[in-house]
C-alpha cells in the first residue's frame, strides 16, 4: 500500500497564520462570487480585480479565503500574487499536505507544485506531490517527483517504496526491485520492502523468489491479510494448490471480507479438481464485490469444466462488461464460443485477447488450434 507519509505531521490549524495579513478584513457572511476577473470582498461590498496589478489586494483577498478553508478561489488570488510579487512568500506545503490528506489530489497538486516552483529544495514537498500524482493515477509524473525527492534525500525509505510501487504500476518491475532491494539495504525489517518485492518478482515470473518475500513479510508481520494472499498467488502459480489454499483461508481468517483471497481460493480450489467448491468461492467474491472482474473471468473456467458452457459465456461477458480490456476474458470467452460450435465468433475472441496482448502465449496457442482445425 502506498505510505501516505513523509513523517509523523502535526497539521496546525490555519487560523493564526494570516492574522497580521488579514488585519483589515472583517469577518462577513457574504459569499463570495468568483468570475474571471473579479470576487466579492469580505468588506464593504468593495471586489478585489485578478487584473488590477495589486499584489497587495491579491495577496489580502488570497490569504482570506485560505484562513476560511476555500483553498481553490484561493489559489487563483495567491497564484496572482505570486505572479506580480516574486518575493511573495506563502507555504504552499502546508495547504497542499492538508488537502492531500483529504484526498482532494488535484488540488493539492496545484499548490504543491507551487510549493516545488518556489523552493525546489524541500524533499518533503517532491514526496507529497509525487505521492499525490499517484493517486490521481498519473505514475510517470509520480516517478519524476519521487526521483526528484530521491536526488534530495537517497536514503528515505519511505520514497524509495513509493517509487517502486509507481514503477509497478507502470510495468516496469525489473526498476521497481531495485527501489526496494536498497530500502532493504537500508532497513533489513521493512514489511512494506519485502511485500512490495514479492509482488514484483511475481510479475517477472520469479515465483520462487516471490514466495521467499511473501514468507520474510508474513515472517515480519503474521496477521497481514494481505502478505498471506500474495503468498497463496505466488503458490498458485507454482502449482502448489492445497498450501497456496492453506494461505487463502489463512488471508480469509484476519479479512472475512477480502473480496481477492475468496477469488483466489477459487483458483486454487479450481487447481485441484474441485470445480464445484471452486464455483462457491468465487460467488463470495463476486457477493462482496460485484464488480470484480477477475472472479467473473475465472469463475467461467470452473464452468467449463463442469460443462455449463452457457454460464461460462455469461461469465465472460460479464467479465468483459466490467472491464473491456481484460484479455483473459475475452480468451475464456472464446473458448466457451468454441464449446458452443460458435467457431467464427471464438476466433474473433481469439483475435481480440491477442491485440489486447500481444505476448498472451495461451491465447495465440487456442487461436492456432483452432484455425488449424
Amino acid at each position: 500500500k502506498i505510505v501516505k507519509s513523509w513523517q509523523r505531521v502535526i497539521l496546525l490549524g490555519f487560523s493564526t497564520l494570516f492574522i497580521t495579513a488579514c488585519n483589515n478584513i472583517i469577518s462577513s457572511k457574504k459569499a463570495y462570487q468568483i468570475s474571471d476577473k473579479s470576487v466579492a470582498g469580505k468588506s464593504s461590498g468593495q471586489t478585489v480585480n485578478l487584473n488590477s496589478g495589486s499584489a497587495e489586494a491579491l495577496k489580502i483577498q488570497g490569504l482570506s479565503l485560505a484562513t476560511s478553508g476555500k483553498y481553490k478561489e484561493a489559489y487563483i488570488f495567491l497564484d496572482k500574487a505570486l505572479a506580480l510579487d516574486s518575493k511573495f512568500i506563502f507555504d504552499w506545503k502546508k495547504i497542499g499536505l492538508k488537502l492531500k490528506n483529504r484526498e482532494d489530489y488535484e488540488l493539492s497538486v496545484k499548490y504543491l507544485k507551487k510549493a516545488v516552483d518556489t523552493s525546489p529544495n524541500q524533499a518533503d514537498a517532491w514526496f507529497y506531490l509525487g505521492h499525490s500524482f499517484a493517486m490521481l493515477g498519473e505514475y510517470e509524473d509520480a516517478l519524476a517527483s519521487y526521483d526528484k525527492a530521491i536526488e534530495l534525500a537517497p536514503d528515505n525509505v519511505n520514497v524509495l517504496i513509493n517509487r517502486g510501487i509507481s514503477l509497478n504500476r507502470l510495468g516496469q518491475y525489473e526498476d521497481a526491485l531495485i527501489s526496494y532491494d536498497k530500502v532493504i539495504e537500508l532497513d533489513s525489517d521493512n514489511f512494506n520492502a519485502w511485500g512490495n518485492r514479492g509482488n514484483s518478482l511475481d510479475k517477472l515470473g520469479k515465483y520462487e523468489d516471490a514466495l521467499a518475500s511473501h514468507d520474510k513479510a508474513i515472517e515480519l508481520d503474521p496477521n497481514n491479510f494481505n502478505a498471506w494472499g500474495n503468498r497463496g498467488n505466488s503458490l498458485n502459480k507454482l502449482g502448489e494448490y492445497e498450501d497456496a489454499l492453506a494461505s487463502h483461508d489463512k488471508a480469509i481468517e484476519l479479512n472475512p471480507n477480502y473480496t481477492k483471497a475468496w477469488s483466489n481460493r477459487g483458483n486454487s480450489l479450481h487447481g485441484l479438481g474441485r470445480y464445484e467448491d471452486a464455483l462457491a468461492s468465487y460467488g463470495k467474491a463476486i457477493e462482496l464485490d460485484p464488480n470484480y472482474t477477475h472472479a467473473w473471468s475465472n469463475r467461467s473456467n470452473s464452468l467449463h469444466e463442469l460443462g455449463r458452457h452457457e454460464d461460462a459465456l455469461a461469465s465472460c461477458d460479464k467479465a468483459i462488461e466490467l472491464d473491456s480490456d481484460n484479455a483473459k476474458a475475452w480468451n475464456n470467452r472464446a473458448i466457451s464460443l468454441q464449446e458452443l460450435g460458435r467457431d467464427r465468433d471464438a476466433l474473433a475472441s481469439y483475435n481480440k485477447a491477442i491485440e489486447l496482448n500481444p505476448n498472451y502465449d495461451l491465447a495465440i496457442l487456442n487461436r492456432g488450434k483452432l484455425l488449424a482445425k
